[in-house]
């Protein structure tokens, strides 16, 4: 999907499936820093088409991620901002 997404220039979708990517590398247990690193490159990537949509689903792979790299403290503020987000209109 990340191939496609470049090559037809999908930012949007883009930024979804380096997300969902960097958060299935968390859940296998393979590289959890790198995970993280990914989940947090596509949400900011979201954050630059401005589409808000994704924003908590993507948030929450975020914390998924940092919980699976006992990394709480990351994870709450993911969560936090998660709930903000989901509320915003």
């Amino acid at each position: 999907m990340i191939a496609l997404c470049v090559e037809h220039g999908f930012p949007g979708w883009l930024a979804m499936a380096t997300s969902v990517r960097g958060w299935a590398m968390a859940e296998r247990g393979c590289n959890e820093e790198e995970g993280i690193a990914q989940t947090e490159e596509g949400l900011a990537a979201a954050r630059t088409t401005g589409a808000g949509l994704w924003r908590p689903h993507l948030l929450c792979l975020v914390a998924e991620a940092y919980g699976k790299a006992d990394r709480l403290d990351g994870g709450l503020c993911a969560l936090a901002e998660a709930l903000g987000a989901a509320g915003e209109k």
